[in-house]
């Protein structure tokens, strides 16, 4: 499921991946383009109860870039990327 790109159509909702396992449950963590902590529910993010984030109505100048999403717990830390690449749809 996860992948190191993403191309999609601006104005879409996009989900990006970060599914784990583990004991204890890793706590998810994920930052923007920017490197900035991403919170549940800021803006146009939102991160999902099986730690995916989705970001609603993507834009080029807003939302491309890499996101990362980190996850840890007692045992260790793992981390993925994606870069995402919002589309312009010509008619």
């Amino acid at each position: 499921m996860w992948t190191s790109q993403r191309l999609e159509f601006e104005g879409s909702n996009v989900q990006l991946f970060c599914r784990t396992t583990g004991s204890p449950t890793p706590k998810i963590t994920w930052y923007d383009r920017d490197g900035a902590k991403i919170t549940s529910d800021q803006n146009d993010y939102k991160i999902l109860g099986n730690g995916d984030l989705l970001i609603r109505s993507i834009g080029w100048m807003k939302n491309m870039g890499l996101y990362r999403c980190e996850a840890e717990n007692g045992e260790g830390k793992d981390e993925v990327s994606t870069f995402l690449y919002p589309i312009i749809e010509h008619d």
